[in-house]
């Protein structure tokens, strides 16, 4: 392990203003939560290939990601929520 680079990129981060310290955390929630619905979706695939013998059934991918965003909408609103009610 580097820790070195660990203790650098802290004190970085230590250094950033709330400001940009809440768009790297906003930017670093983006990529989990593409990542966590990339599995998402794979782990459906699988489930699905089993259900059907090997055979996929057709998929329209639009719908998975719309269903992907209401979900990532809903989950950015409530953790604003709090903030908005805030003085």
């Amino acid at each position: 392990m580097n820790t070195r680079l660990v203790n650098s990129l802290l004190q970085v981060i230590e250094s950033l203003s709330e400001a940009e310290r809440s768009l790297l955390y906003t930017q670093m929630d983006r990529k989990l939560a593409w990542k966590v619905s990339q599995n998402r979706l794979r782990h459906l695939h699988h489930r699905l290939r089993q259900t059907q013998g090997g055979e996929m059934p057709q998929v329209f991918v639009a719908d998975l990601l719309e269903q992907e965003r209401e979900q990532r909408d809903d989950a950015l609103l409530r953790s604003i929520e709090p903030k908005l009610n805030t003085p």
